[in-house]
């Protein structure tokens, strides 16, 4: 009973927190719009299809999805969201997606409450402590990180398995748990629920081995999603990240104040928004009710104030002395995968931990800190809810070109002049895009794209610098959109907002050539007539024609045809997975003018298939099916008393 009372009361809290995007038609801004939108409507498309969502066809030239761990294809929620997005229609799947933060936050606050009954609290604290952190200062902040608001959500039952007796189940019920935590797709806020979670181990002196086996059981869990993404980052541009972090990052000290003065830094208008810091990690108010209880409970309770401690000073991260230092002395492929700022919800659950034990500490009657846990639940609502970071009055809007030329597949667009939106929406409007922005975009096609950009290695979105280029022609891109009116000679038309210039010598997605050579860079290369090749070929004599017979997200069908031997070329990107046959015999696909596909074609008249079949993905999948059925065995063995 006490617990399906604190699910409802918590449930009526998130759903008047979160009421302007839930009835009043606003929506979470930013992120869940520009990045995690497109990705669900991919999921949603491919599920239409019958099949996983393997590879994204709309951006950057092609790109690994179930790669990509922000895309979150193996968890279990975001499966849900995109389902019922393929049955609904894709007109509904930004509202599912809220519907999801909003689930998760409830979750947050249920398993909070949980956790502070496990700590020994009484019901009425119990309630503020799951109060305090859901509707606190990260979840009101970071609706836009879906990701991190699905690691913030199972962080609760972390702590909670670790403060049970050390048993089977709980190890087990803790290896779950841990691989909900990696699926979220948020690993930097994933590598800080499991450091800090070694430290409350030790605090609550459980043994650190039981934290241990359990990280590698989850990982065992988790494996089909986690082989293919240490594949990705090795493949991409996200091995650079900690360039980008320079000394480590961090929320910065300053916005400690916003714990006691909510907008103390202005994040309530975005507007007039001045510091150089994203305003969501500005955010911290949890309210100055449970600020003065928690700050009354830390001589009373070391565990929790140790815990609030150190999580804030790895929150803090690079922008203290600290944190700087530890951080530059951590090896190069682990500095990319933290981001301190994502330690900021195990600070605040710390804090609404301390404020609950500093609510039963209190020697006043029961009605009292029922009433206050109430007051605190209204303060935070008043405060927090419906500003900026998690309600804004109008979705962002989705672009589109009409009377584009038609092609099989379609036309590519690129984008210059403050125009990201055009990549980031490309699966959203089945426009395709030779950019996109990901902070795992493939290196080697980064590298092309510098041919005719500017930018940093480690970069996610490059705009075209150099519009005459041949590399941007070869990546079949005939319709370039820009804010700025721009010094070229193509034919051009203009829509609200927009200049949209037309390339009348992109290529086609597929062509022939007869002339290949061997080289590491793609600068002065002529694509039309020749092409870069890496690895033993023959030499190609004529080139042949092209058509596009089927063309889908996993799988590109054509006919081939030439006089003599050709080799075949294509602005789509290679990638390990990608299977290519010949007439139904395998053949050898080849990287080519430096991320893209290529093979060798024979004289005569062929039918070509590519399709992306990664077998990384099917044994890193048996490996999480044996890792659950075996987890499925102990758990019942465990539920009967008994030790395998």
């Amino acid at each position: 009973m006490r617990l399906r009372f604190a699910v409802l009361i918590l449930l009526v809290q998130a759903v008047l927190f979160w009421r302007h995007a839930l009835f009043l038609g606003y929506s979470i801004p930013w992120d869940l719009q520009s990045y995690h939108l497109a990705h669900a409507h991919l999921y949603a498309e491919a599920l239409r299809e019958g099949h996983l969502p393997l590879w994204d066809p709309y951006t950057y030239s092609g790109r690994p999805v179930q790669a990509n761990i922000q895309a979150q294809v193996f968890y279990p929620p975001m499966a849900l969201v995109a389902l019922a997005g393929s049955w609904l229609g894709d007109e509904w799947l930004l509202d599912l997606l809220e519907l999801s933060v909003v689930g998760h936050v409830w979750l947050a606050g249920v398993l909070a409450f949980r956790l502070g009954r496990r700590i020994g609290l009484t019901d009425a604290a119990a309630l503020l402590v799951g109060t305090v952190y859901m509707l606190g200062g990260f979840f009101a902040a970071h609706g836009q990180h879906l990701g991190a608001v699905c690691v913030a959500a199972w962080l609760p039952l972390v702590l909670d398995c670790l403060a049970r007796p050390v048993n089977w189940r709980n190890g087990l019920a803790l290896a779950a748990t841990l691989c909900m935590t990696v699926l979220s797709g948020m690993t930097p806020a994933t590598i800080a629920v499991l450091g800090l979670a070694a430290v409350f181990a030790i605090l609550r002196r459980r043994p650190v081995g039981m934290l241990a086996a359990a990280i590698v059981g989850a990982c065992l869990l988790a494996a089909v999603q986690l082989g293919p993404t240490i594949e990705l980052t090795r493949l991409s541009v996200a091995k650079y990240r900690s360039d980008w972090l320079g000394a480590g990052g961090g929320v910065p000290l300053k916005a400690l104040l916003s714990l006691a003065w909510p907008n103390i830094h202005g994040v309530f208008d975005p507007s007039t928004y001045k510091e150089p810091y994203d305003l969501t990690f500005m955010y911290l108010y949890s309210g100055l009710l449970a600020l003065g209880l928690a700050a009354f409970a830390i001589v009373r309770n070391a565990r929790f104030a140790i815990m609030a401690a150190v999580s804030c000073l790895w929150m803090l991260g690079g922008t203290t002395w600290l944190g700087k230092t530890v951080y530059l002395s951590l090896p190069e492929f682990l500095r990319g995968a933290i981001y301190p700022q994502y330690a900021a919800p195990v600070f605040l659950i710390s804090l609404a931990a301390l404020a609950g034990i500093g609510l039963d500490r209190l020697k006043v009657a029961a009605k009292w800190k029922w009433l206050a846990a109430a007051a605190c639940a209204a303060e935070l609502i008043a405060v927090s809810s419906g500003r900026p970071m998690n309600a804004m009055p109008e979705r962002e809007p989705r672009y589109t070109v009409t009377g584009l030329k038609t092609a099989v597949p379609p036309w590519r667009t690129d984008t210059h002049g403050n125009t990201m939106a055009w990549a980031t929406s490309a699966p959203i409007t089945k426009i395709p895009s030779a950019n996109g922005y990901a902070p795992m975009a493939l290196e080697r096609y980064m590298q092309v794209r510098l041919g005719f950009c500017k930018g940093e290695r480690w970069g996610a979105y490059y705009e075209v610098n150099d519009p005459e280029s041949p590399l941007l022609a070869m990546l079949n891109v005939r319709y370039l959109i820009s804010r700025e009116k721009m010094p070229l000679d193509w034919p051009r038309r203009e829509i609200p907002g927009f200049f949209v210039y037309e390339n009348e010598r992109a290529l086609p997605r597929f062509w022939t050539v007869g002339r290949v050579r061997a080289d590491k860079s793609v600068r002065g290369l002529q694509p039309a007539e020749e092409a870069i090749v890496e690895g033993d070929t023959p030499l190609p004599t004529v080139a042949g024609k092209v058509k596009v017979v089927r063309y889908s997200m996993n799988e590109v069908e054509m006919e081939v045809e030439s006089s003599a031997a050709t080799y075949l070329v294509s602005s789509e990107v290679h990638y390990p997975g990608w299977q290519a046959w010949l007439n139904a015999e395998p053949r050898r696909l080849l990287y080519t003018n430096g991320a893209f596909r290529g093979m060798l074609v024979p004289a005569g008249r062929h039918r070509v298939a590519w399709r992306f079949e990664p077998s990384l993905l099917y044994w890193c999948g048996a490996v999480s099916f044996c890792a659950w059925a075996l987890w499925l065995v102990l758990w019942r063995w465990s539920a009967k008393g008994r030790h395998p």
